[in-house]
């Protein structure tokens, strides 16, 4: 019998306290018993830290499933206008992005950092949602390439970090970004993409600069356009887009004459 007794006692103690518990209440006796080996200890600390990281990895993705039902849809609240001020599309500003999002990423306990680091493109920008020491990321790699005079060096490093921050939150938040009109006069996008005609005549502004798809595709992005390849650019966008390809055009030949 005592035997048996001396078996369940730690059994029922796994029951109560978890096996993360159980785990550490015996690293803390063995600490205090000078014969217990070393190696042995560290093996215990290494089990104990991967059992926890596991547990805050679970109610972390627990608690991201309830947070989900609580992130509403995004306005597009600014607004991209041409040379002439005419407005082309709306997107969502990051100032009303972070607006709505952080009441309720704190109501669950989460917390949202960025970092922001130099890339031989330009800025590479990591977005960090952390929960009782899990950590989830992304990042994207955003240019600085406004286009020549249209912004000086801080308007640029300021504009692609911006729209870092709103994609890679974006990104791991599952944010959903729809259309309004307010009182920013900001004038909703009609989501139709550019035609086969106008991917062809970006393509050969690109071919006359020697560059590829991602160039423009980088810019664009900086600017609210958002698409992942030219076929799918809002019709919005083109406008803007071909203006700035024609601009680093002339300024190539003036630089080549």
């Amino acid at each position: 019998m005592p035997d048996t007794a001396m078996i369940e006692a730690p059994q029922t103690e796994v029951a109560v306290q978890g096996e993360s518990s159980a785990i550490m209440s015996l690293i803390e006796r063995a600490a205090r018993d000078e014969s217990v080996d070393i190696d042995k200890m560290e093996r215990l600390f290494q089990m104990h830290e991967r059992m926890t990281a596991k547990q805050a990895e679970r109610d972390f993705h627990e608690a991201f499933a309830e947070m989900q039902t609580e992130l509403p849809e995004i306005g597009k609240r600014g607004a991209a206008v041409n040379s002439n001020g005419k407005e082309l599309y709306a997107y969502a500003k990051w100032e009303n992005v972070n607006e709505v999002i952080k009441p309720i990423l704190s109501k669950y306990g989460f917390g949202l950092s960025f970092r922001i680091e130099p890339n031989e493109k330009g800025l590479l920008i990591t977005a960090r949602l952390s929960r009782g020491g899990h950590t989830e990321s992304t990042s994207i790699v955003q240019s600085l390439d406004m286009g020549g005079a249209a912004m000086n060096a801080n308007q640029s490093r300021g504009a692609a970090t911006s729209y870092g921050k709103r994609y890679t939150a974006g990104a791991l938040l599952n944010l959903v970004f729809g259309d309004e009109k307010d009182t920013d006069g900001a004038t909703p996008a009609s989501g139709e993409p550019i035609t086969a005609d106008q991917v062809k005549q970006i393509r050969d502004a690109l071919a006359k600069l020697g560059q590829k798809d991602d160039v423009i595709l980088a810019w664009a992005g900086t600017r609210g356009i958002g698409a992942t390849e030219l076929e799918n650019m809002p019709a919005e966008g083109f406008e803007q887009t071909i203006g700035q390809l024609n601009h680093w055009l002339k300024v190539r030949g003036k630089n080549n004459g």
